[in-house]
């Protein structure tokens, strides 16, 4: 699963809110599947057509310690990457 954004984050706090609240809906949808997951992965991107600002590209990838679907605990390793 990934998401775009419709508005340009300017802060750490408005990212990490976002990164949570899309932890919480792949929890939600990994219990509808009765499904677990066992890595998270968290990438950022700027926005490239926005070449007078600053660019960044990178990710983290977290191995989780048992396969979950807990909301919780995505959140927990979600907010670490």
């Amino acid at each position: 699963m990934t998401r775009s954004f419709n508005v340009m984050m300017k802060t750490w706090d408005e990212l990490r809110e976002r990164v949570s609240t899309f932890a919480l809906l792949a929890g939600v949808k990994l219990r509808n599947q009765n499904s677990n997951c066992e890595l998270i992965q968290v990438f950022i991107y700027t926005n490239r057509f926005r070449q007078e600002l600053p660019q960044y590209s990178g990710y983290k990838t977290v191995k989780l310690q048992f396969p979950t679907s807990s909301t919780f605990e995505l959140n927990k390793y979600a907010q670490m990457a």
